[in-house]
């Protein structure tokens, strides 16, 4: 339930508890006085109770609604509080006052400040009692609604986690890296041993940090230079990688796997060939790292869902209001990733 559509069983807990406070206002003066005026009269009075209660519960709910629109944002409680307090001490006022003179013209009672006093007091208690229950209401599903909300964020967060994995030991991945590490066996046995070893690293990586909330861009950087040092065997020249990264970012966070999977996105749609090489561009500046590439979409059908790309803002959202962004022109496809200051 959202602050806009403020108690959505409003109209069933009025229906209820308007009749319900309306009768037990007489009974209460009966109890005080100790001597039943008779039914006629108890119902006499709880019908006269239950109008103004009405009076009382609708006014003030309209009132705290626009309060609630008006002052809506958590950091706002107080000053929502103190406007509540203020137009009910107004309104309450107004209400027994008019209560008052009316019931004074029907019955022939006194007109004076400790009846208005009386039906002041009654009106604000009522009115007390059920704004804090709305309240209560209303922060009991604010809390349900962050907490299913959480536990959304922790799934996408677990499967992102599982897709990191998944990616990296996926029939393509170790096919292509056998192949690449067949060829160099024959023809090159000290970069195949360089080759092993960065692709040990990949899932050493990965292995160790899969419960990690974030890394350093250090650690993050070197885990992708592991990763294009084996994507370079297989493309060779047609694979072009500029990095430069400001050093005093190199000690701030991201999440795991979340720049590596940005560069395998790029490599993944695009065109890598002799006669339209992959331009790679992986830099900082005002506090976000970006991936940038050439834009030259493959032709061939790519089997793509998207999850890497929700997976990571699904990490960004477990841990800051910061959100990763895409953007395609006619020539290039930028994504920037939020640097986070620090560890959460």
């Amino acid at each position: 339930m959202g602050k806009k559509e403020i108690y959505k069983d409003e109209k069933k807990i009025r229906l209820i508890g308007i009749p319900l406070i309306g009768m037990l206002i007489p009974a209460i003066f009966i109890i005080t006085d100790g001597e039943f005026p008779g039914l006629k009269s108890y119902l006499t009075h709880s019908l006269f109770s239950t109008f103004f209660t009405f009076v009382y519960w609708q006014g003030n709910f309209t009132i705290f609604g626009h309060i609630e629109r008006k002052f809506s944002e958590y950091n706002q409680v107080k000053k929502r509080i103190l406007w509540m307090i203020i137009s009910t001490i107004f309104y309450n006022i107004l209400v027994a006052s008019l209560l008052t003179y009316i019931l004074s013209d029907i019955t022939g009672w006194e007109f004076n400040f400790q009846r208005v006093w009386n039906n002041f007091l009654i009106g604000m208690t009522f009115t007390m009692i059920i704004s804090t229950i709305y309240e209560s209401i209303f922060y009991f599903d604010e809390w349900k609604a962050s907490f299913i909300e959480k536990e959304r964020l922790q799934k996408e967060f677990l499967s992102a986690e599982y897709e990191n994995l998944k990616s990296q030991v996926n029939p393509h991945f170790l096919f292509n890296s056998m192949n690449a590490l067949s060829s160099l066996i024959h023809n090159d046995t000290q970069k195949a041993e360089q080759f092993i070893d960065e692709f040990c690293k990949i899932y050493r990586y990965i292995l160790d940090n899969q419960e990690k909330t974030v890394v350093t861009l250090r650690e993050e950087l070197d885990f992708v230079h592991s990763y294009l040092f084996l994507q370079k065997i297989r493309f060779g020249e047609n694979l072009n990688v500029n990095i430069n990264i400001i050093a005093e970012n190199l000690s701030c966070f991201l999440p795991p796997v979340s720049l590596q999977m940005l560069v395998e996105n790029a490599l993944k749609h695009n065109i890598i060939a002799k006669d339209k090489p992959l331009y790679l561009e992986i830099f900082t500046k005002n506090e976000q790292v970006f991936v940038k590439n050439n834009l030259q979409k493959r032709t061939d059908k790519v089997n793509s869902t998207g999850v890497g790309l929700r997976n990571i803002k699904a990490k960004y959202s477990m841990i800051t209001d910061m959100q990763p962004e895409f953007q395609v022109n006619e020539d290039n496809y930028v994504a920037s990733l939020p640097i986070i200051q620090n560890e959460e």
